[in-house]
């Protein structure tokens, strides 16, 4: 095991993996699945390629309610023509059967906070 930025790292040798290198965090450590055959320096890239990746999952989440007003802003301009009238819009904790949920009358949308870490096209539909 290894540890690089501030997450650990462990390498899993494969001889059964031929090509690809595939990662994902288990229990708070990246576990990078690499080909057997890799030599040290295609090591270190593929455990840093899956380092920036994971960074760049969690740079891009939507940590404030005034970043997901400005985002609600930004599709209603170019998908509605600035048709939609939005009351509020917050991240909500209490949402646990629902992605979201709005109110016809008021314009209030709440989105479920297990929606803060998916990629941007996953939060705008």
């Amino acid at each position: 095991m290894s540890s690089s930025s501030e997450m650990p790292v462990k390498v899993i040798r494969s001889a059964r993996r031929k090509r690809t290198v595939a990662g994902r965090i288990n229990s708070g450590v990246l576990e990078v699945r690499i080909p057997g055959w890799m030599n040290q320096r295609e090591e270190a890239e593929a455990v840093a390629d899956m380092l920036a990746r994971v960074a760049k999952r969690t740079t891009t989440q939507h940590a404030s309610d005034e970043q997901l007003v400005q985002r609600a802003h930004e599709l209603n301009a170019k998908y509605l023509d600035n048709r939609a009238t939005v009351g509020s819009i917050r991240w909500v904790s209490n949402q646990n059967t629902r992605w979201g949920s709005t109110s016809l009358a008021t314009g209030d949308i709440r989105i479920s906070d297990r929606l803060q870490k998916v990629p941007d096209y996953v939060l705008d539909s």
